[in-house]
């Protein structure tokens, strides 16, 4: 059951990382979108993201269901739920529209392929920060805002520097898709989530407070909320 669930994973991802953009590029010139060596790039960047998640997944040393809601039913902040669902639909449009507007040439980067390449490396680095993240939380990564049971305070890996890494990277590599794609429009929506995980951020960080009081305190006075040097 494991391994069909990481082959279901990484076959979900891939058709969201490069299925949408090539919805919006239009499926039916798949060749024209495969014309571009940055979006060839992307599409091995993406074929990879895939294989990565797959494999990882299926070598998770603990149990974990993608999408899992657990933690203290009293210590769960329930508004919170809506996060993940709103940030997926910002990732959605970003894509569509970074394909469609490059098809198209409608907001785009002109000649600039080394910023297309440019944008696919940060994709790359963003997800793997993205991984750095999950795998330093393990099981206790959950979509929701809640203590879990017998949790452990985090301070290795990014949340060495960072609070809460793993927004960062989720706001950093749709913005690094977009680049690929040299649309403006595509790299402008994903800083729309910079609001939004601000907002939840107040919340974990209240939870977090109450949950350790001086011990995070502490931790909060030698690091940054979510991008170094500036918040």
């Amino acid at each position: 059951m494991k391994y069909l669930i990481a082959l279901g994973l990484a076959l979900a991802v891939l058709a969201f990382a490069l299925g949408v953009p090539l919805l919006g590029w239009g499926i039916a010139d798949w060749r024209g979108f495969l014309s571009s060596p940055a979006r060839l790039a992307y599409t091995a960047a993406c074929v990879l993201q895939s294989l990565v998640l797959g494999i990882g997944f299926c070598l998770l040393p603990f149990s974990y269901a993608p999408g899992k809601r657990e933690g203290q039913a009293s210590k769960r902040v329930a508004r919170q739920s809506l996060v993940p669902i709103a940030s997926r639909l910002v990732w959605l449009a970003a894509l569509l529209i970074s394909g469609y507007s490059d098809r198209r040439n409608w907001m785009v980067i002109q000649d600039a392929m080394w910023l297309r390449f440019l944008g696919v490396l940060i994709y790359v680095l963003a997800l793997a920060w993205v991984y750095w993240s999950f795998a330093t939380l393990g099981k206790q990564h959950s979509a929701e805002v809640t203590i879990q049971e017998d949790h452990q305070f985090i301070t290795e890996g990014p949340y060495r520097w960072v609070r809460h890494p793993m927004y960062l990277g989720l706001i950093v590599f749709p913005a690094g898709a977009g680049l690929a794609f040299g649309s403006w429009i595509g790299i402008a929506i994903p800083l729309l989530l910079t609001g939004l995980f601000a907002w939840r951020i107040a919340d974990e960080e209240k939870l977090m407070h109450q949950e350790f009081g001086e011990r995070w305190e502490t931790y909060c006075r030698r690091t940054w909320r979510l991008v170094p040097f500036l918040y």
